[in-house]
């Protein structure tokens, strides 16, 4: 973790025992979540780098998303994608849908939608409350790497492995340009 203003590193966060491969931190920058390789995401407290919790997995796990509340973490990877409460880390519901791995995960910043990008070359909007995917964006001949929302949720970004990103309907899921 490290002061932006001077450019001081402040916090060493040690625990994963293989690649750390996402991190999220709350709105209010009390706690940080990280992926990692060896199929756990952690939780950490910022103020003093002690591990809160640790999330498993069956295998990796490549992506994590907070909300901006901090109530609500999903988690992707080589498995499928996971609700979990962070509060207590009781896991809430699991995203089934994508048939391969997650690479990239998303919660809105209200906590009311999902989108989770995977190497099955699609991408997925879902409303986390029901765990109901409302729309799958296909188009890619790729894994599908990188998400991203905008808009309140209208507009939703895609990138993969073929060098381009593309701009979604999210409500549609027409595709406005690439």
């Amino acid at each position: 973790l490290w002061e932006v203003a001077t450019g001081e590193e402040v916090q060493v966060f040690r625990g994963h025992s293989q690649e750390i491969t996402s991190v999220s931190m709350s709105g209010d920058g009390k706690l940080l979540v990280t992926a990692g390789g060896d199929n756990t995401a952690r939780l950490w407290d910022t103020a003093t780098g002690k591990e809160v919790r640790v999330l498993k997995h069956t295998r990796a796990v490549y992506s994590v998303s907070l909300s901006g509340d901090g109530k609500w973490l999903v988690t992707g990877g080589g498995d499928t994608p996971r609700l979990w409460e962070v509060a207590t880390g009781k896991e809430i519901r699991t995203f089934p849908g994508h048939e391969l791995y997650v690479h990239s995960v998303l919660l809105s910043t209200d906590g009311k939608w999902l989108v989770t990008g995977g190497f099955d070359w699609t991408a997925r909007f879902w409303q986390v409350s029901t765990g109901k995917e409302v729309r799958t964006f296909r188009g890619y001949s790729t894994p599908v790497h990188s998400v991203s929302l905008f808009g309140a949720g209208k507009w939703l970004v895609t990138s993969g492995s073929n060098n381009m990103a593309r701009l979604w309907e999210a409500a549609t899921g027409r595709e406005i340009r690439s």
